[in-house]
């Protein structure tokens, strides 16, 4: 993870359409420096517009810009055309284990026969 101050901890992870950003999203209705994403001392983390970006909504409700705003699993971010949904590390995780679970027993699930 990147920090803007350069300490050792997490700090802003940015997402738009420009190379530099920590999440590139190739879409022309996404601004070149979109949003960041700031982690909280509590281990959450919140999300801000970035000054001069296009339009986010979050849950369909309008992000203002530079007004940060705290993110919960589960939380649809809409930026121009693309959504993301917001999972913090344990429903990431819990997630990927739901998902692999079901990829592992269709793969010993023998197919029909013909």
């Amino acid at each position: 993870m990147l920090r803007a101050d350069g300490g050792g901890g997490p700090g802003p992870l940015k997402l738009g359409r420009a190379s530099h950003n920590t999440f590139v999203v190739n879409d022309a209705t996404v601004s070149r420096e979109q949003f960041a994403l700031h982690p909280t001392p509590e281990g959450g983390w919140t999300v801000e517009r970035l000054a001069q970006s296009r339009p986010v909504t979050v849950n369909g409700e309008p992000l203002e810009a530079e007004r940060p705003r705290r993110l919960s699993t589960g939380d649809e971010l809409k930026v121009g055309d693309v959504r993301l949904t917001f999972h913090d590390a344990p429903s990431f995780h819990a997630r990927i284990g739901r998902i692999a679970a079901q990829v592992l027993a269709q793969a010993a699930t023998p197919p029909p026969p013909r």
